[in-house]
């Protein structure tokens, strides 16, 4: 009974790691799935958004993105990765009393059935981890140049939610706790042309997994954000023709330290403000060991837009991975 124990909490310890799809050097908490990024624009931008900071899909990298809504807004943000991996993002916003603007959002992230094996290779059960982060956001704007936010969610996680009677009858796999998230965003030189955003993300008590607690996967993210041609010239050189780059750097916590900074790095070209091509790579590196290069379309027309974004080279235990985004403002 022993072995069949320690063989089932390995099982599990290793699928988490293994299979939430960014796990960039982010260390080994089984909290990561609150860094998982979502939203195909931010995706297919190396996850360089805390400087470009705006949208409701922006409030999971900065807060202060809420702030930047003239009207209201839905989105919803869907991550397939082979069958085996699935988490989606609905978020709302609008603004409120002036210079306010209040969002909402939802992520739900479930693991297809895995089965599990003793060392004999008999299957002894199987399980399905799960887990729902519920998000408010505050944002508020003085004038066209400053935003910030704070963002309060709550999370319930389910590391085992199948059929696993060898654990014991006085295993918990599941905890639920609150976390917060605070962020700036500061606007420079005509039409906003050059935006420096920072966020503090996931601060917040340790929840506890089966009597042991877990930290958090705070990190502090710094961006900026250019459209070096308004930058250069000026807005009234903009024709159909529009380039931002931008770029992040991230510090995580792991266990009490603090990790080296990483940097990412995106570009986007928009052609009539119709078209968008993207390309990033993210900060850190993926359990492959390498920094996948991000690439990704958009598409918006009035008051639509959707997003495509997917890896160049697959995951190493996922696959492919594909993020669409679609979006509504109004």
């Amino acid at each position: 009974m022993a072995k069949r124990n320690i063989t089932g909490y390995s099982v599990i310890a290793v699928t988490l790691l293994l299979t939430t799809p960014p796990l960039q050097a982010q260390g080994t908490s089984g909290l990561e799935f609150l860094s998982v990024p979502l939203g195909a624009r931010a995706v297919a931008l190396g996850e360089t958004y805390t400087g470009v900071a705006e949208g409701v899909e922006g409030m999971l990298f900065n807060p202060a993105a809420v702030a930047s809504l003239r009207g209201a807004s839905v989105s919803l943000s869907v991550l397939h990765a082979a069958d085996l991996f699935h988490q989606s993002l609905i978020a709302f916003g609008v603004p409120v009393l002036g210079d306010a603007a209040l969002g909402l959002s939802v992520q739900y992230q479930r693991f297809e059935p895995i089965p599990m094996t003793d060392i004999n290779g008999d299957q002894v059960g199987q399980f399905s981890p799960q887990t729902i982060v519920v998000s408010g956001t505050f944002g508020y704007r003085w004038g066209n140049r400053l935003h910030a936010g704070i963002t309060g969610k709550w999370f319930q996680s389910d590391l085992v939610t199948g059929s696993v009677p060898f654990l014991g009858s006085d295993f918990s796999g599941s905890a639920s706790s609150v976390a917060f998230d605070l962020g700036l965003a500061y606007s420079f030189g005509a039409d906003n042309a050059l935006r420096l955003g920072v966020a503090l993300l996931d601060v917040g008590p340790k929840p506890t997994f089966n009597r042991q607690s877990d930290r958090l996967p705070t990190r502090l993210r710094v961006g900026v954000a250019a459209h070096p041609i308004a930058v250069l010239f000026g807005a009234e050189a903009l024709g159909p023709i529009d380039f931002m780059i931008a770029s992040d750097g991230v510090l995580r916590t792991e266990e009490e330290t603090v990790t080296r900074p990483s940097i990412g790095y995106g570009v986007e070209l928009a052609l009539g403000r119709v078209i968008y091509l993207r390309a990033g790579v993210p900060a850190g590196s993926s359990v492959d060991d390498s920094r996948p290069l991000r690439y990704g379309v958009g598409l918006k027309y009035g008051v639509v837009r959707f997003d495509l974004a997917r890896r160049v080279t697959e995951h190493p235990v996922l696959g492919q991975e594909t993020h669409l985004s679609a979006s509504l403002t109004f």
